[in-house]
């Protein structure tokens, strides 16, 4: 998969290009959309689950964040590879190309969003006046674990 995608590079770039350049075309916010979505997500929940629920939790809002950070990025990786792949159908019947490379260049972009908002959570957990230790590193480990599920190419039966 590797030597694959070595040779495909170029067009790999172009496709991460025109996508991060495509999702943000013709919005008013652009780049800041993608750290104002999660911030006012975490409002809203923030709201709901201390006024209106009672939970009154050190760092609750901190916790809320990281898990809704791995969970949009999930979310946002797979729902968008899944169109990628039926959006670009047509370059598939007329060029060979791996269909990976499109799944591929959808994941990178998710995670450059999730890097934007992963400092946002860094800044905010300075806000909040978290302590930072090692476990901050266990953060990546549902990243990590989900590429397999994600990214890599199905064989398929002949």
């Amino acid at each position: 998969m590797y030597l694959k995608l070595k040779k495909y590079s170029f067009l790999f770039e172009e496709l991460v290009k025109r996508d991060f350049k495509k999702k943000y075309k013709r919005t008013v916010l652009g780049m800041a959309w993608s750290i104002l979505a999660p911030l006012l997500q975490l409002l809203v929940m923030r709201v709901v689950f201390t006024q209106f629920f009672g939970r009154n939790m050190e760092h609750y809002t901190t916790y809320l964040f990281c898990g809704n950070l791995v969970f949009s990025y999930f979310n946002e990786s797979t729902s968008q590879g899944m169109t990628s792949l039926m959006g670009n159908a047509s370059i598939f019947t007329k060029v060979n190309i791996p269909k990976y490379l499109f799944l591929f260049s959808k994941n990178v972009q998710a995670l450059i969003n999730f890097g934007l908002v992963l400092v946002v959570f860094f800044v905010f957990c300075i806000i909040d006046n978290v302590a930072f230790t090692w476990k901050f590193v266990l953060l990546l480990v549902p990243i990590v674990m989900t590429i397999p599920f994600r990214c890599a190419p199905r064989h398929q039966r002949e």
